[in-house]
C-alpha cells in the first residue's frame, strides 16, 4: 500500500497530472481534497460559498471533509493494499491556513487528534511560478474560487510556505519530488512516473 499526494498552488496542473496518471497508474485509487465523497463535496461547497469564514473555521471544515474521505475511501483502500493518489492533502491545510495567528504545529496537531494526519509515502509538488500559473485561470474551464482571486503576492507567499514545509517533511524522511517549471506537465510525466514506481 502506498499513499501519494500531489501538492501545489492554484492552477499549477494538479488536475491535469491526475488525468495523465489515471492512464499510467490505472490500478491506483484517485481522490481529491476536499471532495470525492458526498459528505466532503458538501463541505467543499460550504467552504467555497463562504470566503468570509475564518481560518479556524476553514481548518475545522477541511478536517471534517478529510475525515469522511479517509473513513470511506483512503483507509479502506490502503488496507486492501492499493495505491492511493490524492489531489491535495492535510499539507495544503498547513500551507494555506497557517498564519501569524495559527501556526503549522496547531494544524498538524488538530489533524492528528482527528486521525487525519496520515504521512504520505511520497509528495509530488508542482513548482510553478504563480505569475505563470494564474494566467491559466483566465479563459480556462476550471472552476474559479476565492483562492484564485487572491492577489499575486498571496500566491507567491503560498509557494514560499510550501517550500519551507516540504523541507521539514524531507527532514522527517518523506520522499518529495519537486517538479520545477512544469509549464507543460506532460513533459514531466516520465520523471513523475519513475518517482511513483520507486516508492
Amino acid at each position: 500500500m502506498t499513499y501519494i499526494v500531489i501538492e501545489g498552488g492554484e492552477a499549477t496542473g494538479k488536475g491535469t497530472l491526475i488525468r495523465l496518471l489515471k492512464e499510467t497508474v490505472p490500478n491506483a485509487v484517485f481522490v481529491s481534497e476536499p471532495g470525492t465523497t458526498d459528505k466532503a463535496q458538501s463541505v467543499r461547497k460550504e467552504i467555497m460559498e463562504h470566503p468570509e469564514y475564518s481560518d479556524e473555521k476553514r481548518i475545522e471544515l477541511f478536517i471534517e471533509a478529510r475525515t469522511s474521505l479517509f473513513d470511506e475511501v483512503v483507509i479502506p483502500s490502503l488496507k486492501e493494499g492499493k495505491t492511493v493518489i490524492s489531489d491535495r492533502s492535510w499539507i495544503s491545510s498547513v500551507v494555506y491556513q497557517s498564519s501569524d495567528k495559527i501556526d503549522s504545529d496547531y494544524i498538524t496537531a488538530k489533524n492528528k487528534e482527528m486521525g487525519t494526519l496520515l504521512k504520505p509515502d511520497g509528495v509530488i509538488f508542482l513548482d510553478l511560478a504563480p505569475s505563470i500559473a494564474l494566467k491559466r485561470i483566465v479563459g480556462d474551464d476550471r472552476e474559479v474560487n476565492f483562492f484564485d482571486e487572491k492577489p499575486l503576492a498571496y500566491h507567491e507567499n503560498i509557494k514560499e510556505k510550501y517550500s519551507e514545509f516540504l523541507d521539514k517533511l524531507e527532514d522527517d524522511g518523506i520522499d518529495v519530488l519537486r517538479v520545477v517549471n512544469a509549464v507543460n506537465i506532460s513533459d514531466k510525466l516520465d520523471e513523475i512516473s519513475n518517482f511513483i514506481e520507486d516508492l
